[in-house]
């Protein structure tokens, strides 16, 4: 967890005409949040894309499947619901298929990062990932 942002800044840096995409989950995305000022400062020009499901779901189904009670996994609280900016990254909230579209058009004409939240219903992951 939290190899997505460096790794995508790295692969920018080395291929600056390329484009880049960094999909990441929520734990993720917090465990290297402050690396948007960099981006920001460095102008890189790097779509994040955060699947906002508000819990470290790969840990949480783990847990899930093992019997055990959820211990440290939730992340309800408010800090993605409506933030505009991360650290001069701008973010722009996803809550449906069409919202989506959307951001990512805007994506496309922007010539430095942004972030877009993509909110989505983590219940099913056990399911996906232990069938």
């Amino acid at each position: 967890m939290g190899y997505a942002i460096p790794a995508a800044l790295a692969a920018k840096l080395a291929r600056p005409n390329r484009e880049v995409v960094c999909l990441m989950g929520d734990g993720g995305f917090l465990m290297q949040a402050g690396e948007m000022a960099t981006t920001a400062r460095l102008g890189l020009k790097i779509l994040f894309v955060v699947l906002r499901d508000g819990s470290l779901s790969l840990i949480e189904a783990k847990q899930r499947k093992r019997g055990y009670q959820f211990v440290g996994v939730g992340l309800r609280e408010p800090w993605a619901r409506t933030a505009t900016n991360y650290f001069g990254v701008a973010c722009i909230q996803a809550r449906s298929p069409r919202a989506f579209r959307s951001a990512l058009s805007r994506a496309a004409r922007l010539s430095g990062p942004l972030i877009i939240m993509a909110h989505v219903d983590g219940s099913k992951y056990q399911e996906i990932l232990y069938q």
